[in-house]
């Protein structure tokens, strides 16, 4: 089982599994239910990471598990694990929502205090973009005006594509002198490209964003589709700042 097919674990990738996890649902989904010891000589995975894989699994609703001595693990049908995957991003979509409004909330008390002294406006300093084309453009836009650290936060899929985009850029900002890191629950081809300026910090994180010399910060929604994606653009130092924090503490 070994030699499994790159096209179809390339697909369950698409769908937000990481490597590994694809392994385990195909082995599974072909083998039948097995032991945590069964899945990893075949589906190739190092022992110390398979109940680790198979706990994640579990939680995103893609296997069931059997309990025993030794507990065996069984492969939900790609139907339900597909039902239990939309329920959990609809609740992470409503919770990203809950989010930008409890942080516009914030933004606008403590700006508002400030653009009494300053003479400024909060609506100077928060939009809302909508599609991937706008959302992209501000992005570029981030990367070239950065002068001293950049923080990269998205899905393993994300990620691979941003990089592919903004490579160069990237590259550039590395030549100015910027600090780039890199947070993804797990490391692809992509990724490894800009491992030579980058630090690469791998971690669970449930958070897609961009943050640009701690000063401004690009938040995406977990909703991936080009057309229905929404980020919201926010210039405070505070928020920028502490959102590092959290995602690289």
């Amino acid at each position: 089982m070994r030699n499994m097919d790159k096209e179809t674990l390339d697909l369950l990738r698409n769908l937000g599994l990481n490597q590994y996890e694809s392994k385990i649902y195909l082995a599974l989904s072909q083998l039948g239910p097995m032991t945590a010891s069964e899945l990893s000589d075949n589906a190739d995975i190092p022992r110390p990471r398979t109940y680790d894989v198979l706990d994640k699994l579990a939680k995103k609703g893609f296997v069931s598990v059997q309990p025993g001595r030794p507990s065996k693990y069984n492969a939900l049908s790609l139907k339900q694990a597909l039902n239990n995957l939309k329920k959990s991003k609809e609740k992470e979509l409503i919770k990203s929502f809950e989010q930008m409004d409890k942080i516009k909330e914030r933004l606008e008390e403590k700006l508002s205090k400030q653009s009494m002294n300053q003479n400024i406006s909060t609506e100077d300093l928060i939009w809302v973009l909508k599609n991937r084309a706008n959302i992209y453009s501000k992005l570029e836009e981030l990367i070239m005006d950065a002068s001293d650290t950049i923080v990269l936060s998205s899905t393993e899929k994300g990620l691979k594509r941003k990089i592919e985009l903004y490579e160069d850029l990237l590259r550039e900002a590395h030549e100015r002198g910027v600090k780039i890191k890199v947070i993804t629950p797990s490391v692809n081809e992509g990724i490894e490209r800009i491992r030579d300026i980058a630090e690469i910090i791998e971690k669970e994180s449930h958070h897609r964003m961009v943050i640009a010399d701690d000063e401004v910060l690009l938040f995406l929604t977990p909703d991936e589709d080009e057309k229905t994606e929404i980020s919201a653009w926010i210039k405070s130092p505070y928020f920028a700042e502490n959102m590092k924090k959290i995602l690289t503490g």
